[in-house]
Parts: structure tokens; C-alpha cells; sequence
């Protein structure tokens, strides 16, 4: 399919579908997104967004692609086991789980083609969209990204709560982070 398609699909879908009610929807937008990205090689680019559409598409896939190894490895190596307690990087790990870099990311794909950025610029259509993408990885778990980690998965609680968890097949064992 020719980028200019891909791109043409995706304007006509978000001016038609915002916010987002349906996990097809999310599902739908991170299949077109990861077509125009591999369209045009620009992975390395879009790594992070890359890898949530990955995520997205692949459940339990346990040929994890370079990017998804390298941004696990990147939070495996934000989590150190001191003497007494885990020392984990916060910024490194709210940067992810909550979504900045996605945002980031997912706004400049746009601004780069011409798609609208209300996505992203307006809560309630993020809030959407951060609410039926959750529910979507809720069951799709990350399955040994890394040596070091068993795997990485997503747990909703009641209120909306997202909750993270890794874990970890060494003394760090099974720890969880919240979206908040």
C-alpha cells in the first residue's frame, strides 16, 4: 500500500472516530501507524511508538523485535537492587508508563504527514485512548524481552488504575508501578 493511502486512511479515521470507545479502534490506528512507519524505515525513529504498536498486534510474541529488547533493557537497567531496597530511575519508568514518549512520538508522525494532532492535544481524546490501549495490553504480556526479565505485563484495577509489572528472574523478583 502507498504511503499516501496509509496517510489519507488515517486522517479520515481520527477526524471520524474521536475520542475512542472501542479497543478495535486503538487496535485499527497502531496497525495503519506501524504500516506508515515501516513504509518509510523510520523505526529507529519512532522506537517507542514502534513498540507499542508491536505490543499492540503481537500478543505473547516471543520473537521480540530489536526495539522492544531495547526499551526493556533500558527499564531493566533503570531497576538496581541496593543492599536494602530497589533503587529504580522514576523518571526513566514515568516517561514510559506514562505514555510521554508515545505522545511525543505519535505528534511528531502526525505533524510529519498532515494528520491531526487532537489525539494527543486533547485529554479527553488521549484519556480515551490511554484507557482502551491499557485494556488491550491488559492481556497481552511481554514474554522474556530481556535475559533478565521473565516478562512485562499490564493489570487494571478497579477506578481505572493501570498498574505495570515486571518481572524480573533475579533478586529484584516482581515489581509494579503505577501510571500515576
Amino acid at each position: 500500500m502507498a504511503t499516501n493511502e496509509i496517510i489519507e486512511k488515517l486522517v479520515s479515521f481520527i477526524d471520524t472516530h474521536l475520542p475512542f470507545k472501542e479497543e478495535c479502534e486503538v487496535v485499527y490506528l497502531m496497525a495503519e501507524i506501524r504500516k506508515l512507519i515501516e513504509s518509510e524505515s523510520k523505526q529507529q525513529i519512532y522506537n517507542t511508538l514502534w513498540f507499542y504498536c508491536n505490543w499492540v498486534l503481537h500478543p505473547q510474541n516471543n520473537k521480540q523485535p530489536k526495539n522492544i529488547r531495547d526499551i526493556m533493557e533500558r527499564i531493566d537497567s533503570s531497576v538496581v537492587k541496593n543492599e536494602t531496597e530497589l533503587a529504580i530511575d522514576k523518571n526513566e519508568h514515568l516517561n514510559f508508563i506514562g505514555l510521554d514518549e508515545l505522545g511525543r512520538e505519535m505528534v511528531g508522525l502526525f505533524k510529519d504527514h498532515g494528520v491531526s494532532v487532537r489525539l494527543v492535544s486533547d485529554q479527553n481524546n488521549w484519556y480515551a485512548f490511554f484507557h482502551q490501549l491499557c485494556q488491550i495490553l491488559t492481556y497481552q504480556p511481554i514474554v522474556k524481552p530481556t535475559s533478565k526479565i521473565d516478562s512485562f505485563y499490564i493489570e487494571m484495577k478497579k477506578g481505572r488504575a493501570v498498574i505495570w509489572i515486571i518481572e524480573f528472574n533475579d533478586e529484584r523478583g516482581k515489581i509494579g508501578f503505577n501510571n500515576g
